[in-house]
């Protein structure tokens, strides 16, 4: 079987549907923020060019978690991870993430790992939401961590072997549409495909925060390697891992394209998780993503409305030292820089 994103010169019509399925083509997706794509299978190979309402094709792709090594669920049964990355700043103003609504799509949850979620909804083609390699458990406890009143919806996009499937992504990303007040989402994956931010799946990132979605992205973990998608969506804020300790760009954390404006900012991407007496380490870009997510959770409700949450952080963040930008964009994260700047940005609207 093969898979395409189809762009329509116009919207998908039901007129178009009977076209494609007399030619034995099914379709799987109609998008609802892009609705120029649909996303279609076939039993082989075919000339989409032979249908006037076809603008343009290119294969439905195939990418990955974004951690090192691959995670071992049984190591994270009912463990407790660290973020590396001191909260006091947030615990000293009562700050737990009370009516934060945050969307993780990865490869779901497991109770026992990371505890309830708010709604969970499986988009592979396995029977539930559970996660059977417990990367997504792990991003869930992350934020966790830092927002524990935080609201969870988990959306398992993950099929075995950690692949994930974009098709998956685009139809998780319309049901992310369909929740009341979930504007802050969290993307630990990536298609290591090249892309410049000019995709189908980048185009729909892009859409989504111009509707007011804030989109965290993991950058990738292939030393010399560019920005996985959708990290490289201009939209996002993607996010690159710091070394253990701390100073600098994990040698493992992708770049940025020429000319491009990525990544955003870094965050620590190493941590350790403690079950039992015995600690378990982890590390990728993966894992940068959720401190983030849960940084900005935390400080979502402090935002006025008009306000563009990423510039926010990225003003806040530290410039390391001997960094080129293409491996740590504005730099290093700074949680009470960023809570300063909020109360500044406050004070001044009073005025």
């Amino acid at each position: 079987m093969y898979k395409f994103n189809l762009r329509l010169n116009n919207k998908f019509t039901r007129e178009i549907q009977s076209i494609l399925l007399r030619n034995n083509i099914i379709v799987r997706h109609v998008d609802k923020v892009l609705r120029d794509l649909i996303i279609v299978e076939t039993q082989q190979e075919m000339n989409f060019a032979q249908f006037a309402f076809v603008r343009s094709v290119k294969k439905t792709r195939i990418g990955k978690l974004l951690d090192i090594p691959k995670t071992n669920k049984s190591n994270l049964m009912k463990a407790i991870p660290s973020p590396n990355i001191d909260l006091s700043s947030l615990r000293e103003r009562g700050i737990y993430g009370l009516g934060s609504k945050i969307a993780v799509l990865d490869s779901g949850h497991d109770i026992e790992s990371c505890g309830e979620v708010e709604m969970a909804k499986n988009f592979t083609s396995y029977s539930n939401y559970y996660d059977t390699c417990g990367h997504g458990s792990l991003v869930i406890t992350l934020i966790k961590q830092i927002i524990p009143a935080a609201m969870i919806y988990s959306g398992k996009v993950c099929i075995e072997d950690d692949f994930v499937d974009e098709e998956d992504v685009f139809r998780a990303l319309d049901w992310i549409r369909e929740l009341p007040d979930v504007k802050v989402i969290n993307l630990s994956l990536g298609m290591d495909a090249k892309c410049q931010g000019d995709c189908d799946l980048a185009e729909k990132i892009n859409a989504m925060t111009e509707l007011g979605y804030i989109i965290i992205a993991a950058m990738g973990n292939k030393e010399n390697s560019t920005a996985h998608c959708p990290a490289c969506a201009e939209g996002a804020i993607s996010v690159g891992a710091l070394d253990q300790k701390g100073i600098k760009v994990a040698s493992f954390s992708s770049v940025g394209h020429i000319n491009s404006n990525k990544p955003d900012l870094v965050a620590p991407g190493h941590g350790v998780q403690s079950f039992l007496g015995r600690t378990t380490p982890y590390f990728g870009t993966s894992f940068a993503a959720p401190v983030v997510t849960g940084i900005l959770g935390a400080t979502y409700n402090m935002f006025k409305p008009s306000a563009n949450v990423k510039q926010y952080i990225i003003q806040s963040c530290d410039n390391l030292i001997d960094e080129p930008t293409i491996k740590q964009g504005y730099g290093k994260v700074n949680l009470p820089k960023l809570l300063e700047v909020i109360k500044h940005e406050k004070n001044e609207g009073k005025g």
